[in-house]
């Protein structure tokens, strides 16, 4: 079997999808979609329940946990997004990064005191340049 390589600028469909959108820049899908998400559930003992471009989670304590990725980004300059998913506290949740391109360390905290809170889940999303 030969390998070779693809190079085009834009994606194009054949009329299968409906509305005005047929084509797309490829800059655009390099550049302006997700590098990982991931949605990550259980209070107490988070486990991941659905991922994209995530290897593995740690819990590092109450309300602190690390979602390593399986291809790490090319530097610490990229965006990661989190929200937590709580049905009896309101929730602040922090994304620390701590210069890593390996992973996204999140931190959960009670919006009415600011003390560490296992989530019923989490969502993280990154944006960024994949190494």
């Amino acid at each position: 079997m030969a390998n070779g390589t693809i190079a085009f600028d834009t994606l194009s469909t054949s009329g299968q999808i409906t509305g005005t959108a047929k084509s797309v820049d490829t800059d655009y899908v390099v550049n302006g979609s997700a590098k990982s998400w991931v949605k990550s559930i259980g209070d107490g003992t988070p486990t991941i329940s659905v991922s994209f471009n995530i290897a593995s989670l740690t819990d590092n304590d109450t309300g602190d946990q690390s979602y390593t990725y399986t291809n790490g980004m090319s530097s610490s300059n990229y965006v990661s997004m989190a929200t937590a998913i709580d049905d009896d506290t309101a929730v602040t949740v922090q994304n620390l990064n701590a210069d890593t391109s390996a992973l996204t360390r999140v931190h959960s905290h009670q919006d009415s005191d600011g003390a560490a809170i296992d989530t019923d889940g989490k969502n993280i999303t990154v944006m960024g340049e994949l190494a």
